[in-house]
């Protein structure tokens, strides 16, 4: 095992991508200093494949010469996947560079991964929204088939969350500066709610089913149901997280409109929450060299919101891609959250 070398610094090239790790993750982004960024020359004892996190852990040699353990967090298996992750990246006894965000209560052995190196030079990103996807070589013939949202889409909604540009109702603008980041139904495996489902960086899957359209994707088992059969939203429908969608065509765009959402503490965004009321539009169409799709998204909720949020995305067409197949483990959601 190497010897220990830290070093801070501020990292503000990184801003926008740090709010958006942050929003990614489960808890609080007051639990890592950020502005803090450690070197470790490590050696990997344990290597824990699992969603919403994977976990890494190390052993250093300290300054002072004694042997330290860390436990280094990462995104989840499903988004690490498409940056060239596999449940054998990493094995005990590899050696690597880290470098990482410290938590803030030093007392804890636990860090935010950055960036990993290992000695034959192979570079892991532990944070999908820090690295680029690789873009599709192979047109698409429709919508159906494999895609993948890019990260930029993601990060700019996070960024717009934490940036006050939203116009909020005075119940919202409590509500959002009040969460803490703990309160969070993510830590009990329950999923945030479309738009957000929609950007996450993951496997997604669209499929063509008779007179409906299933969009499958690789976090928390979310499977949404367009009805493409010229229904309406049931007066008195069930409410659900995702929400009650119908579909159109306009030319080749998809057209889903969604209603009877639950209401959800993240149901706009993080920090944002939403009601009864809300109303989803999005839209979904190809690129003009049919190898990437065009996001597009209209959300209203009275309650919370003055007035409607808007945002986009492009998702590259992936049928290399196959999913984690991983659930979403209740120990790495609330482990973070564990002193």
């Amino acid at each position: 095992m190497a010897t220990v070398n830290r070093k801070s610094r501020f990292v503000a090239a990184l801003a926008g991508a740090v709010v958006s790790v942050s929003v990614l993750a489960h808890h609080s982004p007051a639990q890592f200093d950020q502005s803090n960024v450690m070197t470790l020359n490590a050696t990997v004892t344990k290597f824990e494949w699992m969603n919403p996190h994977v976990f890494i852990h190390i052993e250093v040699i300290s300054e002072g010469g004694a042997t330290e353990s860390w436990q280094v967090e990462a995104d989840g298996a499903s988004p690490l996947i498409p940056r060239g992750w596999s449940s054998s990246s990493l094995k005990p006894g590899d050696r690597i560079t880290l470098e990482a965000n410290p938590a803030s209560n030093p007392a804890r052995r636990m860090l935010l991964g950055r960036s990993i190196t290992k000695e034959d030079g192979t570079v892991l990103a532990p944070r999908s929204v820090l690295t680029a996807s690789t873009p599709s070589v192979v047109a698409a013939e429709g919508l159906a088939g494999v895609w993948l949202p890019r990260g930029e889409g993601f990060a700019e909604f996070a960024r717009q969350t934490n940036s006050n540009e939203w116009s909020l109702t005075s119940s919202a603008e409590r509500q959002r500066n009040a969460y803490d980041g703990v309160s969070t139904p993510q830590v009990d495996c329950v999923p945030v709610s479309a738009p957000t489902i929609m950007l996450q960086p993951v496997h997604t899957e669209i499929i063509v089913s008779g007179d409906r359209m299933l969009i499958r994707r690789d976090w928390m088992n979310v499977e949404r149901v367009v009805y493409m059969d010229g229904r309406g939203h049931p007066e008195n429908g069930e409410r659900t997280i995702q929400g009650h969608t119908i579909g159109r065509w306009e030319g080749e765009a998809l057209i889903m409109d969604t209603a009877l959402f639950k209401e959800h503490i993240l149901g706009t965004n993080a920090r944002v929450p939403s009601g009864l009321r809300k109303h989803l539009v999005e839209r979904l169409f190809l690129s003009a060299d049919r190898k990437s799709l065009n996001y597009e998204f209209s959300v209203e909720d009275p309650e919370h919101l003055l007035e409607p949020v808007t945002g986009k995305a492009s998702w590259d067409f992936r049928p290399d891609l196959m999913p984690s197949g991983l659930p979403c483990n209740l120990d790495s959601a609330r482990r973070p959250l564990v002193d």
